[in-house]
């Protein structure tokens, strides 16, 4: 968990969990975004109250002094903002650092596993928490740096990196791509029409003369809209279809697997659902 003046140092840089954005990995914020947080001109978005967050900060301890007893070290809060030697805007704060090692922890709760997830010891996680961890080393220079993650409760599994001086340069490229725009305030590109109603939230009236590009766009998007209506009527008739066939069962199934169900919900509505 950040403290105040640790979040105030994050308004002069990036952070190693802003990294992901920069590199159009996080998928609830742009780079617009961030630049728009980076330049002032809009407040970050308040998330202390979410549950994953929150819950996320009430395990960061329990998960820190697990990874201790497992691994039979011991580990130490590091309160001061890093930053980069040759890049002053790249800046992190580390969870943990493994005392008497140069070596990182960085503490995740998950409330889900997934593919995202590979076996322990691996470096198989989520990509932003990969960006993040390299980040992190590029700030470091550690030789190395663990991963621990409770997932779902009770799963706790601990993950090893090693930096990967490739995806680093990758990082340090894109990162001064981006704080050269804000430096400069040259807008990023827009990612999508959130991006574009956040640069433009009001109306004007006015009206753009298309090129022939735009012009081909309003096609494929009517003809796109055409063929929705068209498979959501065809999909309409099947479930009827369906349904009429399943009438007072709850489902159908064939002696390998359940193909389909019917079932109410608590509502006492019937839901069909395909598998």
């Amino acid at each position: 968990m950040l403290t105040q003046q640790q979040i105030e140092n994050r308004k002069n840089g990036i952070g190693a969990s802003e990294s992901a954005t920069v590199l159009g990995l996080n998928r609830y914020m742009s780079p617009y975004e961030l630049w728009m947080i980076k330049t002032g001109k809009m407040e970050p978005k308040e998330i202390s109250h979410l549950p994953q967050v929150h819950w996320g900060n009430l395990h960061e301890e329990p998960i820190a002094q697990e990874y201790a007893r497992i691994t039979n070290c011991k580990v130490r809060r590091v309160s001061k903002t890093l930053y980069h030697k040759n890049y002053p805007f790249m800046l992190c704060h580390l969870d943990r650092k493994v005392k008497g090692e140069n070596k990182l922890l960085e503490c995740k709760f998950s409330k889900f596993g997934g593919e995202e997830w590979g076996e322990p010891g691996s470096d198989v996680v989520p990509a932003s928490y990969i960006i993040q961890v390299q980040h992190q080393l590029a700030i470091t220079e550690y030789p190395e740096a663990d991963l621990a993650v409770l997932i779902g409760g009770c799963d706790f599994r601990i993950y090893h990196f090693k930096p990967d001086p490739e995806l680093i340069d990758k990082i340090i490229q894109e990162l001064s791509e981006f704080w050269a725009c804000v430096k400069t305030d040259t807008p990023p590109l827009f990612r999508d029409r959130g991006d574009v109603e956040l640069a433009y939230p009001f109306s004007n009236g006015k009206y753009k003369q298309p090129n022939p590009n735009i012009i081909n766009t309003v096609y494929k998007i009517n003809q796109l809209k055409n063929k929705q209506k068209i498979l959501e009527e065809e999909r309409i008739k099947l479930e009827n279809d369906l349904t009429s066939f399943i009438a007072e069962s709850d489902g159908i199934a064939t002696e390998e697997a359940v193909l389909a169900t019917w079932k109410a919900n608590k509502r006492g509505s019937r839901v069909l659902r395909i598998n």
